[in-house]
């Protein structure tokens, strides 16, 4: 029974990274059925007297710091409603622990989900390409810009931020040569890469385009030499100057730019971080509650048929600091930085003797790297860390940083 269930958890873990592109409903399903297996494994250890331990990742202690911070923000005026329901808002978070712990005990599955995730991913960007292209969304609201198979563009773009760096980091690192075939052929990666980024391109979200760039910046830092580096942003220029001319899509969303003071997302960030300034200034220290944002209704910004308010701070810094204070952005940063002290090690990491192990963690590691880089700068315009469809695939790829478990 028991190779059955492991057989059945392998296929499992597979078919939930590949689901996370996909609508968050269809994602949650998947994981939700892997998750019910994992236990039945679990028990099934037990039940022949096997060790059944927990692998906990490095990860764990900053997101229990952060979970207690969020459940008990707004104190003291926290009820225990308000407290269930902050803690609540967090469940996508033991997506880590499960998935680290099956990617712990078995890390050969680790370039098999990836490879699994990137190809539904590029199917993704390739979608959102043809949507944004021909103008085209026969399944939604007809944005400007694309939106792959999620219901808006920020959490398209969100996910594809990720995607698309995570494949950069295989790609760069030959970590694509630990991938089952075709992945290994590095011409066929390089499309799955290609169709990556477009997504980024034609989901024509500007602060997701800033933070891929930032992260691309760091990424050439890192692998390259200074010669390399002038090389590559010279490319990077060229890139730019062409996306410029040839993508129309760039221009409408760049050139209102130019009247910032009057261009509707503008000024609808400026107005809440406006109210976020005000609920922190009255409570700085726990913040307001993290599900007790208030509703500001603001006719230009919202999406006819889709919403009649806005209900959040349209920033990663302003909705944590306004909504747990400054011990929830202590907690926040120590996260952040916790993830980024997660990748360096994996990426800076000694060869181990199996290469194998070797590329496939100095890939994520250095894929996990811009990644967390990438959402952080985005994060200054947008509340990604709260979006349940970026939140979901980040914490998931984060998991693949596990190292093996002992014996």
């Amino acid at each position: 029974m028991l190779p059955k269930i492991e057989a059945i958890l392998a296929v499992s873990i597979c078919l939930a990274a590949a689901s996370l592109p996909l609508p968050i409903t269809i994602s949650w399903t998947v994981i939700i059925l892997s998750m019910i297996v994992w236990v039945s494994w679990k028990l099934t250890l037990l039940a022949q007297s096997k060790k059944m331990a927990l692998a906990l990742g490095p990860l764990s202690l900053p997101i229990f710091v952060y979970a207690l911070v969020v459940t008990i923000s707004g104190a003291p005026n926290t009820s225990f409603h308000d407290a269930w329901q902050s803690l609540a808002s967090l469940r996508v978070l033991l997506v880590y622990f499960f998935a680290y712990d099956v990617f712990a005990l078995s890390p050969r599955l680790k370039p098999i989900a990836c490879a699994c995730l990137l190809f539904v991913s590029g199917l993704s960007g390739i979608w959102g390409s043809i949507q944004q292209i021909f103008d085209w969304h026969p399944t939604g609201f007809k944005w400007l810009q694309g939106t792959g198979f999620q219901s808006g563009p920020m959490a398209f773009a969100g996910q594809m931020q990720i995607f698309a760096l995570l494949a950069l980091g295989f790609l760069l690192t030959g970590g694509y040569r630990s991938m089952p075939r075709p992945f290994q052929n590095k011409w066929f990666f390089m499309v799955i890469c290609a169709a990556n980024v477009a997504g980024i391109i034609f989901a024509s979200e500007r602060s997701a385009w800033l933070g891929f760039l930032v992260s691309v910046c760091f990424l050439t830092l890192v692998l390259s030499s200074r010669k390399a580096m002038l090389q590559s942003f010279a490319v990077s220029l060229v890139s730019v100057s062409a996306a410029w001319l040839f993508i129309p899509v760039v221009k409408k969303r760049m050139l209102p730019l130019l009247d910032w003071q009057h261009e509707v997302s503008s000024k609808a960030r400026f107005r809440m971080w406006d109210v976020a300034i005000d609920l922190f200034k009255d409570k700085p220290i726990f913040g307001v509650g993290a599900t007790r944002f208030p509703k500001v209704a603001m006719k230009d910004a919202i999406v006819p048929g889709r919403s009649e308010f806005l209900d959040h701070a349209h920033s990663n810094y302003f909705q944590v600091l306004s909504t747990t204070g400054v011990v929830g952005m202590a907690a926040y940063l120590y996260l952040c930085l916790s993830m980024l002290a997660c990748g360096w090690r994996h990426f800076k990491a000694k060869p181990v003797q199996v290469f194998y192990f070797n590329y496939v963690d100095r890939a994520v590691g250095l894929s996990v790297l811009a990644m967390v880089i990438s959402l952080m700068v985005s994060g200054i315009f947008e509340y990604n860390f709260g979006t349940g469809p970026v939140r979901l695939p980040m914490f998931f790829v984060l998991a693949f940083l596990a190292k093996k478990a002992a014996p």
